[in-house]
């Protein structure tokens, strides 16, 4: 009977049990008593389980039914102010936008790892607003613990002038010929730059991103030495950069040699 009773109220009822099987004994005999006993512990061990799921199942519901209730009435006071409630979606709307926009930024810039081969040993060195070939190249001598540096300058935007169409603007990058060798990229077609493509005049040329050469070029392989005109100058391009490399920025779609000047460091 101990293990049938439930345990909040086992005392009680063991007690009330005991005067029970004492007055059966008394008024029956032994012989009644014990079996009225087998009885009443079947009894419970079958009616319990069942009592205590119907009374967890009401309750459960009688939750639901309150918090349907609940909700009716926060809609319907909503309703009554409308201008209270434009301002609170929109409050909670710019809240969750603000939030996912910082954790989209946290998350690239922090915690996923560069889509790059060995990315922990890859790093990324500023000087102020803006670091001239004279920097450029004491580092390339000085740091001999290094395998790689590359310099990279987000050019911005240049116009395009397609021979068999308008005249768009695209973003174009310039780059050190070491910079893809620093980040490891291996082009998906085609070739990166040369050490000498970045002399004054033995440039001319360009890569391009995976993006932008199935868009605008078709994505095949005859793409490769097509010329193509920047702000009135002709590049050839000669390479086709991995699907989703997007250094030093997003949004670039050319990546053009820097010009490396020994004669103007500056």
């Amino acid at each position: 009977m101990t293990r049938v009773l439930p345990r909040r109220d086992r005392t009680l009822l063991l007690e009330e049990f005991d005067r029970l099987w004492e007055r059966r004994v008394h008024r029956d005999g032994l012989r009644a008593a014990r079996a009225w006993y087998r009885r009443e512990t079947l009894a419970f061990a079958t009616r319990w389980p069942l009592e205590r799921f119907r009374r967890t199942t009401t309750t459960m519901g009688e939750g639901m039914m309150d918090g349907i209730r609940q909700l009716r009435h926060t809609v319907r006071g909503l309703a009554r102010v409308p201008g209270f409630t434009a301002v609170a979606v929109a409050t909670l709307a710019i809240g969750i936008g603000a939030n996912a926009v910082i954790f989209g930024i946290v998350d690239r810039a922090l915690l996923r790892s560069l889509p790059l081969p060995e990315s922990d040993r890859v790093v990324q060195v500023f000087e102020g607003w803006f670091t001239n070939l004279a920097t450029v190249e004491i580092l390339q001598g000085g740091l001999t613990t290094v395998t790689a540096i590359g310099a990279a300058n987000d050019a911005g935007g240049r116009t395009l002038e397609p021979a068999d169409g308008p005249a768009r603007r695209v973003t174009v990058a310039e780059v050190s010929p070491e910079y893809f060798e620093a980040l490891g990229v291996v082009p998906r077609l085609g070739r990166l730059f040369a050490r000498e493509e970045s002399e004054p005049g033995r440039g001319g040329v360009a890569v391009v991103s995976a993006a932008f050469w199935r868009t605008a070029l078709g994505g095949t392989a005859d793409a490769l030495d097509r010329e193509m005109v920047l702000d009135g100058v002709s590049h050839a391009i000669v390479g086709v950069l991995p699907e989703g490399f997007d250094f030093p920025s997003a949004r670039n779609d050319v990546w053009v040699p820097v010009v490396m000047d020994a004669s103007n460091p500056g």
